[in-house]
């Protein structure tokens, strides 16, 4: 009787043991929530960047296609009677209607076998002409008699920003002149807008000496500057997929490079890396989300069940008792 009797625990509530209950079957939930999170995130980072190759594979095209007929139209008069007879002010005719049924065309001219340029659509015929920019591309050509697609210079006549595509002339197998088209780097820049890039994306066109011929965003700041080293290492390495970089104004990027059929020129696209990374915690976050909504709910519903069979217990009790 002297000694106080051990204390016994009452045991757990039933309401208690309902939440306990809940909770525990909601871990299974939020575990296969925080699973598919992470799968959703893995999934979503990859589809963020399989968008960004897709754009810049397009965009490359897209260049190619108006390069190719550029050379289309280059390549008709390289064949004309004119050309073959090296009639140059019949050929300077013909290139200037050719000239005014492509806008995107800066000028087309003629240049013989000494180097001289016999014309451009620029000037009349017969006007004398300064010194090319593109002298050394123009030996290139009448000596290798191949095609060829120039960097960036600066036109000699018009004193704007031109890349040029070259044909040779030949008279039975042998070169007798190169023709000479040139594409205003706004032209090019043209083609660049077209594909209506999102407002934070930056592309490219980056020539073989790793400078910009055209660019999406601020282009009259950055147009002729060098590539950035990130960009200019990934052309050299011929790197495949996407990798991070820093665009010449400082965003850091997601990046895709990729070469232009035709010429030595790449394309180069970038998505502000936290763009992406906040796109990809939307879609997790709303997986998440779900699961604990769908958690809160099965420890709400627990102690509703658990309240609303204390109340029919209680009525029963009262029954009995009376």
């Amino acid at each position: 009787m002297g000694r106080s009797e051990s204390a016994v625990p009452s045991p757990p509530s039933f309401k208690s043991w309902l939440l306990v209950t809940g909770i525990v079957a909601a871990l299974p939930l939020l575990s296969f929530s925080l699973l598919a999170g992470r799968a959703l995130l893995k999934q979503q980072h990859e589809t963020a960047n399989a968008q960004l190759e897709h754009r810049a594979e397009v965009a490359a095209r897209e260049v190619s296609r108006e390069v190719r007929m550029m050379y289309s139209a280059l390549e008709t008069l390289a064949l004309s009677d004119a050309a073959l007879r090296g009639d140059y002010e019949a050929l300077y005719a013909h290139s200037r209607r050719v000239a005014e049924s492509f806008p995107r065309i800066g000028s087309i001219s003629a240049v013989d076998l000494t180097g001289e340029r016999r014309f451009t659509t620029l000037a009349p015929f017969g006007a004398k002409l300064p010194a090319s920019n593109l002298g050394k591309f123009d030996k290139l050509v009448l000596e290798s008699g191949e095609n060829f697609v120039s960097p960036l210079v600066s036109g000699s006549v018009s004193g704007r920003q031109v890349v040029a595509l070259y044909v040779p002339v030949k008279s039975q197998s042998k070169t007798s002149m190169a023709l000479r088209l040139t594409l205003w780097s706004e032209s090019v820049e043209e083609l660049i807008h077209e594909q209506q890039w999102p407002i934070t994306w930056t592309a490219a066109v980056i020539d073989q000496n790793m400078s910009i011929i055209a660019r999406s965003r601020t282009p009259k700041r950055y147009v002729g500057q060098a590539a950035s080293d990130e960009i200019q290492e990934a052309i050299r390495s011929k790197a495949k997929g996407v990798f991070d970089s820093v665009t010449k104004d400082g965003m850091a990027v997601t990046a895709s490079v990729l070469p232009i059929a035709g010429t030595q020129w790449h394309v180069a696209v970038g998505a502000p890396t936290e763009s992406l990374d906040a796109q990809v915690l939307r879609a997790l976050n709303s997986v998440l989300w779900i699961g604990l909504v769908c958690g809160l709910l099965a420890v709400v519903g627990a102690l509703y069940q658990a309240n609303v069979w204390r109340r029919h217990a209680r009525q029963l009790l009262g029954e009995n008792e009376r």
